[in-house]
């Protein structure tokens, strides 16, 4: 069944164009971020992630809103961005709060018991994952069944919880395909970019370990740069559309399986309940 969601990704990314919209809006974003940190310093580039973190939900509600409607037309997608923008906005900003709180009361025991603060990045990230993990399909319900802020969240740890083996798929699948677009992208730079980086094979290890990103810009110099913001570009316009087109037709197809059950029955005069 989720060989069957993701025949239905590709038949959707194959015959609805704008679906590749927001992979492109997106692609867009990651070139400007390198084009920032290379010509106006990674402390403005950094900041970049606020606007990319306030449109993304407006793609990601138009993206599925086409889904839903089976319509691929520009008036369908503007309709779905912005009547969906804040049933998405407002969660992601709730999981995104769930994550620092966890991050902050799991570093007050951890500092007690004297472990250091390198391993903020590991704890960051295991708290970021295991939330991810359940909360991830909030989105498509807020599209696919009209859910409202704490409801889409609530059925997306409803679907994980009961539907675990095929979620565990779909993440084996997400995750294969980010390093299969890795491996193909991280192959072209490589390639077009060979002679710059011919330096990096006489430096041994602890020059290596020393290596900064600033390094690396300084060493492929504006046309290494350029080369890497448009073959980022592309990646994201590819990975973007996939990753939420796969996720809205695994959400459609096992949702149904994670619908609450609605008891029938009856209150006697003492109210009590009894099941049919």
């Amino acid at each position: 069944m989720v060989l069957e969601s993701l025949k239905k990704t590709l038949s959707l990314l194959a015959s609805t164009p704008v679906l590749w919209v927001p992979g492109i809006v997106m692609g867009l974003f990651g070139l400007l971020d390198l084009a920032a940190q290379y010509s106006l310093g990674e402390f403005v580039a950094g900041r970049m992630w606020i606007i990319e973190m306030v449109v993304v939900p407006f793609f990601v509600g138009a993206l599925m809103h086409v889904i839903r409607e089976g319509q691929g037309t520009a008036g369908v997608f503007l309709q779905g961005g912005l009547k969906y923008y804040f049933r998405i906005l407002i969660p992601t900003v709730l999981i995104a709060f769930a994550v620092i709180l966890t991050v902050i009361l799991l570093l007050v025991p951890l500092s007690i018991m004297g472990i250091a603060l390198e391993m903020l990045p590991f704890i960051a990230a295991g708290s970021a994952v295991g939330i991810f993990f359940f909360t991830f399909f909030y989105d498509a319900a807020a599209v696919f069944e009209d859910a409202k802020v704490f409801d889409s969240i609530r059925r997306s740890i409803e679907v994980v919880l009961r539907n675990p083996g095929a979620v565990i798929l779909f993440y084996i699948v997400i995750l294969a395909f980010f390093a299969a677009i890795l491996l193909i992208f991280a192959l072209i730079w490589t390639a077009i970019l060979y002679e710059s980086l011919t330096p990096l094979i006489g430096m041994d290890t602890s020059m290596i370990e020393s290596f900064t990103p600033d390094d690396l810009i300084a060493l492929i110099g504006p046309r290494g740069v350029a080369i890497t913001a448009v073959l980022y570009m592309a990646a994201a316009a590819i990975t973007f559309p996939f990753v939420y087109t796969y996720k809205s037709a695994f959400f459609q197809k096992y949702a149904q399986q994670a619908e609450p059950e609605h008891l029938q029955g009856e209150y006697d005069t003492k109210g009590r309940w009894y099941k049919y």
